[in-house]
């Protein structure tokens, strides 16, 4: 297939390959409002979602004449983490066989999202839709929640009950709604600090980021608190090193201006939230509140028995989301809580999956960051804002696992994702390759796709 045929294909309008593109977008924020996704029966509805996807894609195939698909190097620890939970099935290894069972289909669906993601979100125009799509759901998200917080309608929508957590906005863990709204504050902060974003574009951006902070702050997730400033951060860092280099003095005058920036907007966002959620607020940002001491209570006794998990299965760890079952073999308390989580993603992964597991995720990790890294680095100012984005609310999610278990919530998973492709992917280009004409579309700066 010559070049220019391969360019008449991909500029041919699909209605399966636009519908693709607004399902992956429809899809984390219909999780996002149906409780997280965090009720097994949501997975239904998810798998009959993902059933329509694939249909769809494989129609855009067939037109096209050519399988779509953009590499990229986190496929490799990503689908090996999926065989990882096919082989504790399959050996036996898992302790708890059902759990295991549902969370490596739920990873099988993350691939698939990912997969599609990559190949769909493959131009300047669909990256800023996804953008823009997600910022505005997220800030309406927050003010929504906001209200309901202020109303104090204790049921979700007023019509869940959660006897045995604090929800915030539809999320039934109030501090997986934090980490949402810091995804969300990542989008925006890029946009913000981005000198490309038009006038108007950045005053909406703004906007909700104070809307989206506030809530997050109203949470009183103080691991949300320090992932948001971790985002901060980032966003500040990669802004000015992503830049030209110019004198001096004109440095030092630009980072002084995007410090005093930031400075502002935290003090706007802390000064709405201590306005709107009262004293609570007030006495958890003055460290007296109610739950002063609930940020490293009981955590460090997770952890120590997570490790004690490990330590008994070291190679391939006790099963995918066994943790609980694992939990009360090793437990040195009373017995009397039932804990389901580690409140450490990163020990939690050692403890249910063991070296193999860890690898598989350090090695996402360490390619993430190098593959966002060098897309800030070299991809147009232009879009640099929403790589840097996109990179910053995705290490603000990775420390914030530190202390909690935000991805556990799948609509979170869902939404991290999506970041994962604003910060790596490669837009369209052609090159020839050995014997044969390629377009690639490639996540990586060298790249090839198998498409003939």
């Amino acid at each position: 297939m010559r070049i220019s045929d391969v360019l008449t294909i991909r500029k041919k309008a699909l209605w399966s390959d636009a519908a693709l593109f607004f399902l992956l977008l429809a899809g984390p924020m219909l999780a996002c409002l149906l409780f997280g996704a965090v009720d097994s029966g949501t997975w239904a509805l998810i798998a009959i979602i993902t059933g329509f996807g694939v249909l769809l894609w494989a129609h855009t195939t067939w037109k096209r004449k050519e399988f779509a698909l953009q590499y990229s190097q986190l496929l490799i620890p990503f689908a090996a983490f999926v065989l990882l939970g096919v082989l504790q099935i399959a050996a036996g290894t898992t302790l708890d066989q059902y759990a295991t069972r549902l969370f490596t289909f739920r990873l099988g669906v993350y691939l698939l999202f990912f997969l599609a993601a990559l190949s769909v979100f493959r131009t300047a125009n669909r990256l800023n839709i996804a953008r823009n799509a997600v910022v505005v759901f997220g800030g309406l998200l927050a003010f929504v929640s906001i209200l309901q917080r202020l109303a104090q309608v204790e049921p979700i929508f007023g019509l869940r009950e959660t006897p045995q957590a604090i929800p915030f906005g539809p999320f039934v863990n109030q501090h997986h709604f934090a980490a949402f709204m810091v995804m969300i504050c990542g989008l925006t902060l890029g946009a913000i600090f981005d000198k490309k974003t038009p006038r108007n574009q950045k005053i909406i951006h703004i906007a909700v980021t104070v809307v989206a902070g506030s809530a997050l702050v109203m949470t009183l997730s103080r691991g949300a608190w320090l992932s948001a400033l971790v985002t901060l951060a980032v966003v500040l860092a990669a802004t000015f090193a992503g830049g030209k280099r110019r004198a001096s003095g004109t440095n030092r005058k630009s980072i002084l201006a995007q410090v005093l920036s930031a400075v502002i907007l935290v003090a706007a966002i802390l000064s709405l939230a201590v306005f709107l959620g009262g004293d609570a607020t007030n006495l958890s940002l003055a460290g007296h509140g109610s739950d002063a001491g609930g940020f490293t209570s009981g955590r460090t006794h997770f952890w120590t028995v997570a490790l004690k998990i490990f330590s008994a299965h070291p190679v391939i760890g006790v099963g995918l989301d066994s943790f609980a079952v694992a939990f009360t073999r090793y437990d040195t308390w009373d017995g009397i809580f039932r804990i389901e989580r580690a409140h450490n993603d990163y020990l939690q992964v050692l403890a249910d999956g063991g070296i193999l597991g860890f690898l598989c995720l350090v090695s996402f990790v360490y390619l993430f960051l190098r593959q966002a890294i060098a897309n800030i680095r070299s991809v147009g100012s232009e879009r640099r804002g929403l790589v840097i984005g996109g990179f910053a609310g995705c290490v603000g999610i990775m420390a914030h696992s530190i202390v909690d278990f935000p991805l556990r919530t799948p609509s979170n998973a869902f939404f991290f994702l999506l970041l994962v492709v604003f910060a790596t992917v490669r837009l369209d280009g052609t090159y020839r390759g050995r014997g044969s004409t390629v377009t690639s579309t490639s996540t990586e700066p060298h790249g090839r796709s198998n498409l003939t």
